[in-house]
């Protein structure tokens, strides 16, 4: 919201103005009013290791995030170039396999993997599209610039809470959605039901869509009675990485590569000298069941904090659609680390929305 100077910037200065106009009262009941619009919807999540309770409210944050059109121009054509190259990608890795031949990708880090389909090579999938539904994560760095964290491209969770969240947001704040001329999500049913029969065989003309779920109790039900069913990512590292990072674990984000929702993750910098040890020698005695990246600077949004408003990283994931093209949902879900310093935002590890 504010530059280095603390001004605010340009795409946030009527969102500013009007937010430094509510009194801390007025503030508080728009809170209460968003938590209780959530609740009527359904929008919950489920927290399994809670003896108080099953389904809880999300943890949302009140104040609005921004993109510029500018932006996300940007962010959008990135996107559909980045969603073609994956599957470009699997196209490659289950067919002439160039990519590995020409060493541009460590033959070892695909035919070794756990989740490479031997079985797949040679065949080609309806459309030859491998990957429908794309959410991939976004942060800002310290120069601005939008960096990918990953792409979780076995079809991403979060769209329905965005879904519901916009509708809350739009009843909270109807003025500001007028005076910035936000772009609707409201298609992103359609475009869904567009691209689903996508998955059909070529000779299937008008084919059944269903939608499964394991059902009530499942953390993710909500999102299940909207649209269909979400996984999350997974990713290893090349074995010539082992090594530095076994020794530079301190300065790596290391999670299991089957963990999802943030369960298991070590953000270097943050943790103990023991947590350190104890995930090098788990590591060292699995390494193919891990993933470790560089710990990036994430920028941060105004976000309401027990003492008033404080800054607090956030990421954003955008959703993308391929079916007849690629089409890439106007908008996208900000998840926000709700402890000072934090840079975990997922919901399960202490983050909101």
């Amino acid at each position: 919201m504010f530059d280095a100077g603390n001004a605010a910037r340009p795409a946030y200065r009527a969102l500013f103005q009007r937010l430094s106009e509510l009194s801390e009262s007025e503030f508080e009941a728009h809170r209460k009013m968003i938590e209780l619009l959530l609740r009527n919807q359904g929008v919950t999540f489920t927290v399994y290791s809670d003896d108080a309770g099953i389904e809880k409210v999300f943890p949302f944050d009140a104040t609005p995030r921004l993109v510029s059109a500018e932006d996300w121009s940007r962010i959008e054509r990135g996107l559909a170039q980045r969603t073609l190259a994956l599957n470009l990608f699997l196209a490659d890795v289950y067919g002439d396999q160039k990519i590995l031949d020409d060493k541009v990708v460590d033959p070892e880090l695909v035919c070794n993997a756990s989740f490479f389909r031997r079985e797949m090579i040679g065949l080609v999938p309806p459309r030859g599209i491998y990957t429908h539904i794309v959410g991939t994560d976004l942060v800002r760095d310290v120069d601005g610039t939008y960096d990918v964290l990953e792409d979780n491209a076995r079809n991403p969770s979060g769209v329905s809470y965005v879904l519901g969240m916009r509708d809350v947001m739009k009843r909270v704040f109807r003025d500001l959605f007028e005076q910035y001329g936000v772009r609707p999500v409201d298609e992103y049913a359609t475009w869904l039901r567009e691209t689903l029969p996508h998955l059909a065989p070529s000779a299937v003309s008008d084919p059944t869509v269903v939608v499964l779920t394991p059902g009530l109790y499942n953390s993710a039900y909500f999102e299940r009675r909207r649209h269909p069913p979400q996984c999350t990512d997974l990713h290893c590292f090349a074995p010539s990485e082992r090594r530095y990072i076994l020794e530079n674990i301190e300065q790596r984000v290391v999670k299991q590569t089957d963990a999802s929702g943030g369960d298991g993750i070590l953000v270097g910098p943050h943790s103990t000298k023991e947590q350190h040890e104890e995930f090098r020698r788990r590591v060292a005695a699995d390494p193919r069941n891990y993933i470790a990246q560089p710990t990036l600077s994430l920028s941060k949004h105004p976000t309401l904090c027990d003492s008033g408003f404080e800054g607090r990283c956030v990421d954003l994931r955008p959703y993308v659609l391929y079916g007849d093209k690629v089409r890439v949902l106007p908008g996208g879900l900000t998840r926000v680390a709700r402890r000072k310093g934090s840079l975990v935002v997922n919901l399960s590890q202490g983050g909101g929305y």
